[in-house]
């Protein structure tokens, strides 16, 4: 059996304690230390100041015993730790981090630096998901491995693709524009998840993203659940419309609500169809 040691960190939002007590109560027999920022590190929004959230990513990145880090919770505050520092960290000793949403950002400066980067739940989704997705974070957790095979629904140019398969909160990837570490997404098979945003505001960053990154060179677009934001696929077909050669795919089990299948920054991916339709193919195993 795997069995790491699961190091919990928080690298942005505070999270309420029967949420973490939840999510712990389904790890089952793993492993664990929580690393929590240090009492005295309060902060009105945060989990604790930048200085002690990025104090307890390092100390599980320089712990021995560690190869799974996970975050507890997402909501905003990545983007103001101290990335250079965790970078360096990881040139000495790269391990994997998982998690999504607002975490995206520093999975995607630890994609760059190297390590492992998982796009999938935090510990205080875990109690949301359903069965089939909680078993394979307990299978990731305790085997190392995960598998993120899914039916498709072609919306857009559908057509047999494969390529490096990414993953991002849509709103936080907007986010990233500008940051030399800006994944190229020249090739690749690109994920999108959301919650909570208006039609409206999907198709501005959706364009901007088109307009001024490699994302108009993906092979595809996969659409996780975008909860609360309308007739989204709507406005996916409509943008995408406009731009040439790029398939577009609804189904995936990824995103803010009861799905959310991890997966692997970088992994092969394949969008192929079989007897039964589209679908998606990736797997892969932690370092």
């Amino acid at each position: 059996m795997y069995c790491p040691t699961l190091y919990l960190v928080y690298p942005s939002g505070q999270a309420r304690e029967e949420r973490i007590e939840a999510g712990l109560s389904l790890l089952g027999e793993a492993s664990l230390v929580h690393l929590r920022p240090s009492p005295g590190s309060h902060h009105p929004y945060l989990a604790g100041t930048d200085a002690a959230r990025t104090e307890t990513i390092l100390a599980a990145l320089t712990a021995a015993d560690s190869r799974l880090i996970m975050a507890v919770r997402g909501g905003y505050g990545a983007v103001r730790l101290d990335l250079d520092a965790i970078s360096d960290a990881l040139g000495k000793t790269p391990k994997s981090l998982m998690g999504f949403s607002d975490v995206t950002f520093l999975l995607y400066r630890w994609h760059a630096a190297g390590g492992y980067a998982i796009h999938g739940p935090v510990l205080t989704q875990l109690p949301e998901l359903v069965d089939e997705d909680l078993a394979a974070v307990l299978e990731l957790l305790h085997e190392g491995r995960w598998c993120l095979d899914a039916p498709l629904t072609a919306l857009v140019e559908a057509r047999t693709c494969w390529g490096p398969l990414f993953g991002a909160n849509l709103s936080v990837l907007e986010t990233m524009i500008g940051y030399s570490w800006f994944p190229d997404l020249t090739g690749a098979i690109l994920i999108l998840e959301d919650v909570n945003e208006p039609p409206y505001k999907l198709d501005r960053m959706l364009t901007h993203l088109l307009e001024t990154t490699s994302l108009r060179d993906v092979q595809a677009i996969v659409l996780g659940d975008f909860a609360g934001c309308g007739p989204w696929t709507d406005v996916f077909q409509e943008v995408l419309g406009r731009y040439s050669g790029i398939s577009l795919f609804s189904g995936v089990p990824v995103g803010h609500a009861r799905r959310n299948r991890p997966f692997a920054l970088g992994a092969q991916g394949n969008i192929v169809m079989t007897t039964t339709g589209w679908g998606l193919e990736a797997r892969g195993a932690l370092p």
